[in-house]
């Protein structure tokens, strides 16, 4: 009875959570494309507005993560978990980094004038930083889990790679 009833409300709740976030990311990307910062392609719509392009791509990712489940049933939720944190730690490494560089750059006064200032200052973030590195070693420790590493770092050469160029095309655009 309980594994039914578990099951009656787990998989609607599984469900709509995963199609939130389907429709959330779609539109994140929907919204990155008409900014520039994604391939113009997500920026499509169709007659009612729907990002159909980002949708599809979504909807192919999530397929993708049906059949790892299906060749691999084991170890599906430890690589996607394990994924998932990969990119929170990479994302919290960025936001450290960024508020040293930010800090650096700034004139002592505009230090002092700032409303809030990170309690330790710089120490705290490199502490931080050492934290968030640790963790990033443990994900490459562990043989489960250490495929993040290699899609997660794979991932951000993709995107660097793509980051040069748009930023080569965004400079003889300029230049033109």
């Amino acid at each position: 009875f309980a594994a039914s009833t578990l099951n009656f409300v787990g998989w609607p709740a599984s469900i709509s959570a995963l199609h939130s976030h389907e429709i959330g990311v779609a539109r994140l990307l929907h919204g990155m494309a008409e900014q520039g910062s994604a391939p113009k392609v997500f920026a499509k719509t169709s007659r009612r507005g729907i990002p159909w392009v980002t949708v599809l791509v979504m909807t192919i990712a999530l397929l993708f993560a049906v059949y790892l489940n299906y060749i691999m049933p084991e170890n599906v939720f430890l690589v996607i978990a394990s994924l998932a944190t990969f990119a929170t730690v990479w994302v919290w490494i960025m936001i450290l980094l960024s508020q040293i560089a930010f800090r650096r750059r700034l004139p002592p006064e505009e230090v002092k004038a700032l409303k809030f200032k990170v309690p330790g200052g710089v120490v705290t973030t490199i502490a931080g930083l050492i934290f968030l590195v640790f963790i990033i070693a443990l994900i490459g420790y562990h043989p489960d889990t250490r495929i993040s590493l290699y899609v997660g770092f794979a991932w951000i050469v993709l995107l660097l790679i793509g980051w040069i160029f748009k930023r080569r095309r965004d400079r003889q655009l300029a230049q033109a």
